[in-house]
């Protein structure tokens, strides 16, 4: 007899067949089955996605089955996917995708948030950090009166960030004034240290902040996303399992459940939005189509001051190897500057349409750095 699954999280209609299964498509499930617990639902869940790609796979290759169908659901405690067929009532093939899953729900059901206000009197930190508390069903705490002890879900720092443009980039300085090892240091050294967050907290925390997650790729570490900063110092301070969310821009927090973002998707009270294509991009790229003209300019002038000074036949100067390199390289350094010209004509056009000197609003584009949502196990 085949086991009952209840619920039934994926394919509930029975018309998944080999065809049509993608495995994110189950992770997007189990996702939407843990919505009520909000983020902290999803994060870091292991999901034995290479067992059930491998029992698919099996099963797709044998040719007994004639009408197969894929389930995704519970089995006592565990959420299984299971293969069955429509002509042989026999066939219930089974692999776990999350050991224990009603365990780990009712430990979510259990587990509880935290919201701090880093700039009290900011009407607009004021109202996003009320909105955020009220998501997660917690209060609003005070930068000075912190209380992390037994939080088991999110943390989130809500404050005013600070940016610097440089040449391309933008780069997240400071959030409520502070540097990330002053973050961390609301988070880890409260006088009381029952009030400390916990090193086994396995939660994600979020900067709450414009520009949180702006930076970088760069090799020099001043650089770094300031998410990714606050990250390294949590983890040098023995907070191995945390991961830290931050805002690629200029974000915003949605005050009603009616709002939505400038694609027309929407959004529910506390939700985050971030504008991508913001004022500080555009002076990014402006800065970084200077900085190339200048590097096109400089090497230029190099070429002609080799060729005034140049004692051979000078009709054969420009098919010199070194002149042809020198050359090359102003050819992708226009390249780039074209790219770039394209970007800034691209902002532009964002904030003419928009009338917004910040663009077109997104909802939920974060930078995360340490444990990504529902991890697969792709091995074992």
């Amino acid at each position: 007899m085949a086991a009952t699954l209840s619920p039934i999280i994926y394919g509930e209609k029975k018309n998944i067949d080999f065809s049509k299964f993608n495995i994110g498509n189950v992770l997007k499930a189990i996702t939407y089955d843990l919505k009520e617990f909000g983020e902290r639902g999803v994060q870091g869940v292991p999901v034995k996605s290479s067992d059930a790609l491998k029992l698919v796979k099996y099963h797709s290759a044998s040719k007994k089955v004639t009408e197969p169908y894929v389930m995704a659901g519970i089995v006592k405690k565990d959420l299984v996917l299971v293969i069955r067929d429509k002509k042989d009532t026999k066939l219930d093939a089974m692999s776990v995708l999350v050991k224990n899953y009603v365990g780990l729900k009712a430990k979510l059901a259990k587990s509880n948030a935290a919201v701090v206000n880093m700039d009290r009197g900011d009407d607009t930190i004021d109202d996003s950090s009320d909105a955020k508390a009220s998501k997660l069903k917690t209060r609003v705490q005070e930068e000075d009166d912190t209380d992390f002890g037994g939080i088991t879900g999110n943390v989130l720092l809500c404050a005013h960030g600070t940016p610097k443009t440089k040449p391309g980039r933008v780069i997240g300085t400071h959030l409520a004034g502070k540097k990330p090892s002053q973050i961390c240091d609301v988070l880890t050294k409260n006088k009381d240290k029952k009030k400390r967050l916990a090193k086994s907290f396995a939660g994600k925390l979020t900067l709450s902040g414009c520009f949180t997650a702006s930076g970088g790729p760069e090799k020099d570490k001043q650089d770094d996303p300031f998410a990714k900063k606050v990250w390294d110092e949590m983890k040098k301070r023995g907070y191995k399992k945390i991961s830290v969310e931050g805002m690629p821009g200029p974000s915003w927090t949605a005050n009603d459940n009616s709002d939505t973002d400038e694609y027309g998707k929407r959004m529910k009270r506390g939700d985050e939005g971030v504008y991508a294509k913001c004022q500080e991009m555009l002076e990014a790229q402006e800065k970084m189509a200077v900085k190339l003209r200048k590097d096109i300019d400089k090497i230029t002038d190099k070429i002609l001051k080799t060729h005034k000074s140049y004692k051979g036949d000078k009709s054969t100067f420009m098919a010199n190897p070194k002149v042809q390199t020198e050359l090359k390289k102003i050819q992708g350094l226009e390249k780039q500057l074209a790219s770039v010209k394209a970007e800034v004509k691209k902002i532009e056009k964002d904030m003419a349409k928009t009338g917004d000197v910040d663009g077109k609003g997104m909802k939920a584009l974060t930078g995360t750095f340490g444990l990504r949502v529902l991890k697969p196990v792709l091995k074992g």
